[in-house]
């Protein structure tokens, strides 16, 4: 008899067997994947194994002179969701506007991009849709999102004939 118990940090396999020889045998596996967090230096712990992935880094902020580039005077965002899209993964950014997205699966290509619904002001635009990784194993890819305030303006042209009406 053996089961599977699939945690978010780790799998645990019990097994139980009893043979022809009136011997009962017990085990447990236990797998588990470590790696380094590149932005905060900080360990994850995940139920698959890490080695074999890619993964991604992004600096989300609000790009207030409009250079797209972090500047002095830009905010960093934090809570915003950033997704890989054909792998289905997502992070969150911390306080200092980076997330980790790991585990993305060696060399398929796999978009990543700003959540737009996960921005808090209505008026936030990303400057680009995203960009397009292919994930290496081993190696961590980085991507900076600038975010900057749009606005619309709506009116109509009028002219006027010279006798006074409006068209």
């Amino acid at each position: 008899v053996a089961l599977d118990w699939a945690g978010k940090h780790i799998n645990l396999s019990p097994s139980v067997s009893y043979d022809s020889n009136s011997a009962i045998n017990a085990g447990l596996d236990v797998r588990f994947g470590l790696s380094q967090n590149p932005v905060t230096g900080g360990v994850i712990m995940d139920n698959r194994g890490l080695v074999g992935q890619g993964g991604v880094t992004a600096r989300v902020f609000l790009d207030k002179d409009g250079d797209k580039l972090y500047t002095k005077g830009d905010e960093l965002l934090k809570d915003i969701v950033v997704e890989a899209v054909q792998s289905r993964r997502e992070a969150i950014t911390d306080k200092d506007g980076n997330a980790f997205i790991y585990n993305l699966p060696a060399s398929r290509v796999t978009d990543v991009q700003v959540q737009e619904g996960s921005m808090f002001d209505p008026t936030w635009i990303t400057v680009f849709a995203g960009r397009s990784i292919r994930p290496r194993p081993g190696h961590v890819s980085h991507i900076e999102f600038p975010i900057q305030t749009s606005g619309e303006i709506e009116g109509k042209i009028c002219s006027a004939t010279p006798h006074g009406e409006v068209k």
